[in-house]
This record gives structure tokens, sequence and C-alpha cells, in this order.
């Protein structure tokens, strides 16, 4: 697949990703110009390419990014999937200012949407925002399921948001009564030693702990539990739980993993 990091702006300062402060964005100049990137994103596709992901930064946080991500949509009308990596929080005035084109390109598209707790006081220490970000995340995440957008939540665990596995279960409650198609949760990612996110082993030992009680209360809760390979069988090996629902609005059962 192509992936476009549409920005390195962001509106969070998430303590496993940005700093707080100091953090040196990229030149005009040393970026692509979204002639650029157009001109990228249409001439894979005769070379084969079909998947689409578009991430940032937060590639809806400003007037001028959401410009360059509905133009570059606009473009990728050719790919048979497209990823958008998101927040949630700028979703409804993105989809209010071009309704048509998210309409239009919703049944071949996956929001991957960061959420990593739905406690207030953890959300505002993980991600450096303030009070009532959270709540506008929610909406963004429940307007665009009512809008029929299939929707996956990246969870990032750590020492803040495991401690008490309730919160990570709440999420899945969370996503079931939204209809979303799935949570995935992840490990910190340093990005090569350019995120200096500091766990001890300890902490890092507990973490992999309480994943694995986690795994086993999502057992007894009798979701379905499946083994997958991330890429055709040849990556990561992991633990897919499933559980059914019946969607009041098609009667037909429908999957959140």
């Amino acid at each position: 697949y192509l992936r476009i990091s549409i920005t390195d702006k962001c509106n969070y300062r998430c303590v496993y990703c940005m700093p707080q402060e100091g953090v040196e964005l990229k030149r005009h100049e040393e970026i692509l110009t979204f002639e650029e990137i157009k001109f990228i994103c249409e001439a894979l596709v005769p070379l084969g390419l079909k998947h689409l992901r578009i991430t940032g930064g937060e590639p809806l946080f400003g007037s001028e990014n959401r410009k360059r991500t509905m133009a570059i949509l606009s473009s990728a009308e050719d790919y048979n999937r497209i990823v958008l990596c998101t927040n949630g929080i700028s979703f409804i005035k993105a989809y209010n200012e071009n309704s048509r084109l998210w309409e239009g390109l919703k049944r071949k598209m996956l929001l991957k949407i960061s959420l990593d707790t739905l406690n207030e006081e953890k959300f505002q220490i993980l991600t450096g925002t303030k009070a009532g970000t959270l709540e506008s995340v929610k909406n963004g995440i429940q307007f665009a399921a009512k809008k029929k957008f299939r929707i996956e939540l990246n969870v990032v665990a750590t020492k803040e948001n495991v401690s008490d596995l309730e919160d990570i279960l709440k999420l899945f409650e969370f996503s079931i009564q939204n209809h979303l198609v799935g949570i995935k949760i992840l490990t910190v990612n340093d990005f090569g030693g350019n995120v200096s996110f500091e766990q001890t082993i300890e902490e890092q030992a507990n973490i992999s702990q309480k994943l694995e009680e986690l795994i086993e209360k999502l057992r007894l809760k009798g979701y379905e539990e499946r083994e997958v390979f991330l890429n055709d069988n040849k990556g990561i090996k992991m633990k897919r739980f499933v559980c059914h629902y019946v969607d009041p609005g098609n009667e037909q059962d429908e999957e959140c993993t």
C-alpha cells in the first residue's frame, strides 16, 4: 500500500509519541507539495497499487490539512481500500465540509481512530489535551458510526491505561455499543529511537502481564478466539477475539474484533 503522512502537526501531545514542547516541524520546502502527492497517488494505480493509507500528525487538524486530505481523497477513487488514521476530534467538521466526498468513499474506507481510554483523567495525561477533548472524540466516533463508516480503535497499552483492566474492557463495550468493527491493542513504538517514553523493565513486564489477564477476561466473556498473522500469514502473530452481534438496522450478524 501507499502511506501518505499529510502533516507532522498534531493537536495531541501523546506521551508515547510527541514531546509537550520543542517539536521541530518540517519546513515547507522539505515536504511534498499537494501536486506532487496527487501525482504519486494517481501514477501508482496503473502499477498495481490498490491500498491507500493516510496518516499524520493529524490529517484533519486545521483547515489547510483538511483541504489537503480532502483533495487527496478526491484523487483516490481508483483505490480499492482507503485507511484514514485520525484522532477523531475534527471528523464531524471535516465531514460537514465535504459530505458528498465522504459518502462516496465510505464503502471502501476504514477509519482508524486513536483512543487509549474512556477515563477523562487518564486521557488528559496520555494525550496532553484539555478537559472536554475526550467528549469531542467520542462524539466524532458516534457521529461516524451513525453514518455507517467502518471504524477501528487504536489503543496503545501503557502503564496508565492498563493499570485497571476494566478501563480497557469499557473500550470493548463502547465499540460493541456503537457497532465498530474492532479494536487493535498496540505496544509502545519508539519510532527508531526518535521518541523517548520511559518505562522500566518492571513496568513493561507488568503491562505484558495485564494484557495476558485481558486475554483471559475476553475468553471468560465468551469472545471467539482466533489466531491470525499480519501481512498474509508472513508477519507478526496476533490474537483476535470476535464478538458477534446483530445490527438492528439490517438484522444481519456482524463482528467486532
